[in-house]
């Protein structure tokens, strides 16, 4: 078959996942044909770009290939890119001719070794196109395997690799995971702590913090409620294999959660007794029912993540305590603000406990006295868009996505390992899938993080762009707030409202509001009437206006 096209510089390209990670398959496998190959037909090699450990289902997380077609862009000399076969260019039939269309409209071909696919002639195009099409059913064929393979694996009661959860160690390569003795312990006395002491979660957090070398976590951060709900929900503990509760977990992460999953007797050696585990999962129902009825009952709480731990500056969240009045036995609620950091680990920082009722009567009062003000549409006007920090907010961004850009560097790092004899020897694959299951925990978070970023910047353009409805909302404050529903009244303080300050006192009493920081200018409500010249202050005044 002769080319329409004379071929003289050629980048290469290989790519290998992990469910791919079979001899073979290996990234220098492919790079060994593909040189062969330019040896004998007198390709000179200009580029070579690799991805390690990224599934061919879409070009969208592979670095290198999107780093090649924008090589290939800047550089008209480039004539063709080889590939070992065309299922390492994409197993996406949409991806496939999207790459082809705009390889062709740049003059460059592809070559593929293995499949001799060659699209400068006409039948090499075509049969690339079908050549695609079968790539993308032996991609879903692979998954459809491996998964089965997966899915058989835990109904023999194996786990199915990866970090094993704590408590436990990996076995030899196809054993059962074996109990890690010291951890062991730490799940032992958490169960025993909630289900036999009638230890709750805060209380369980605070003892396990309060000796951390007696009771240390898996990556050494401290116990959280999360953390010891995991352990008390975790079936392997008693000797069990839960396998397929998330579906498609690379896209929908929790939100996959399903309740058609596999549920065995493992061939593990269990750390807590069946009887432990039944009675444990009794309580946890029964404490479950108990807490929706309460949350049902006493909700509302309208400034939680805007006041601020006087103490460390985390936001501060709902804190409930009851008492029961010895006159009739009925049970009286009273509600808090306290730090998060303290409600989350105990031994991080404290309580500073703030009267729900008292915080939110003196902030909505605060804005009702500033919304009467008859200065306050020039005021508003006069700040337009001087205080909303939008490029702070936007650096933040891009410090996450760099962060995620560097994480993801490191992952591709692993996977390399994972096909490098050389490597494995002195790190084991077990340590190794660990610590790509971390990065990939930190990067979950970090987009978290950067998507309630990004909310915040839009919802701060959007203000900044209408503060004429935000003066028109605020002189009508009082009525829209005292027509609304909880949850109405929650969101619009929410988007008034960008945080409270507490004053630090170790009398509850005086622990009220040092600032209320408006969201759209950055006006403190307390000190805007302390100066002596009022009109002044709201002319002149760029950082603070008071209000008291």
């Amino acid at each position: 078959m002769e080319n329409t096209k004379e071929i003289k510089k050629v980048v290469l390209y290989t790519r290998v996942s992990t469910v791919e990670q079979v001899e073979g398959f290996s990234l220098e496998a492919q790079k060994v044909e593909i040189l062969k190959y330019c040896k004998n037909h007198g390709y000179t090699v200009v580029g070579e770009y690799e991805d390690a450990g990224i599934s061919g289902t879409t070009i969208n997380e592979r670095t290198q290939f999107k780093n090649m077609l924008k090589d290939i862009a800047k550089n008209p000399n480039i004539d063709a890119v080889l590939a070992w076969k065309l299922s390492r260019i994409s197993r996406n039939m949409l991806d496939l001719v999207e790459i082809l269309n705009y390889l062709q409209g740049l003059g460059t071909g592809l070559i593929t070794t293995s499949d001799n696919i060659n699209t400068f002639t006409a039948s090499g195009k075509t049969f690339c196109y079908l050549a695609g099409i079968f790539a993308e059913m032996e991609r879903d064929n692979i998954v459809s395997q491996t998964i089965n393979g997966m899915k058989q694996r835990a109904r023999s009661g194996l786990t199915n690799g990866g970090p094993p959860p704590f408590g436990y160690q990996n076995g030899e390569k196809g054993k059962p995971i074996i109990i890690d003795p010291k951890a062991a312990n730490v799940i032992n006395t958490i169960f025993n702590l909630y289900t036999y002491k009638g230890y709750g979660y805060s209380k369980i957090v605070s003892a396990l913090n309060s000796e951390p070398d007696k009771y240390p976590t898996k990556q050494g951060k401290g116990w959280t409620y999360q953390s010891v709900q995991q352990v008390l929900d975790n079936p392997t503990y008693a000797g069990y294999v839960r396998w397929g509760q998330f579906t498609n977990w690379n896209k929908k992460r929790r939100e996959g959660k399903t309740d058609d999953y596999i549920i065995v007797k493992g061939q593990h050696v269990p750390i807590i007794t069946e009887e432990l585990w039944q009675l444990t999962q009794a309580r946890r129902k029964q404490q479950k029912e108990k807490y929706t009825q309460e949350k049902l009952e006493n909700t509302h709480y309208l400034l939680s993540g805007l006041a601020r731990c006087p103490e460390c500056g985390a936001a501060m969240v709902s804190q409930r305590s009851c008492r029961t009045r010895k006159s009739d036995g009925k049970k009286i609620w009273y509600r808090y603000y306290g730090c998060s950091q303290w409600a989350n680990k105990k031994a991080i920082c404290h309580p500073n406990l703030v009267k729900a009722e008292v915080l939110e009567k003196r902030v909505i009062g605060r804005i009702n006295d500033f919304v009467q003000n008859p200065l306050l549409p020039e005021l508003l006007i006069e700040r337009m868009g001087k205080d909303i920090d939008m490029q702070e907010l936007e650096n933040k961004i891009q410090s996450i996505d760099k962060r995620i850009l560097k994480l993801k560097a490191d992952e591709d790092k692993y996977y390399k390992y994972l096909v490098d004899d050389e490597k494995l020897k002195i790190l084991k694959m077990h340590k190794i899938l660990e610590n790509i299951s971390e990065i990939n925990e930190e990067i979950e978070h970090l987009n978290e993080e950067k998507g309630k970023l990004s909310t915040q910047l839009i919802n701060s353009k959007s203000l900044n762009f209408d503060l004429g409805t935000i003066s028109v909302l605020l002189k009508n404050f009082k009525t829209v707030f005292n027509n609304a529903d909880f949850e109405q009244q929650k969101l619009l303080l929410h988007s008034i409202i960008k945080e409270i300050m507490i004053k630090p006192s170790e009398d509850i009493n005086e622990r009220l509001e040092e600032s209320v920081t408006l969201r759209f200018s950055d006006l403190d409500l307390l000190n805007y009437e302390k100066d002596i010249d009022y009109q002044k202050t709201f002319e002149v005044t760029c950082d603070k206006v008071p209000l008291s």
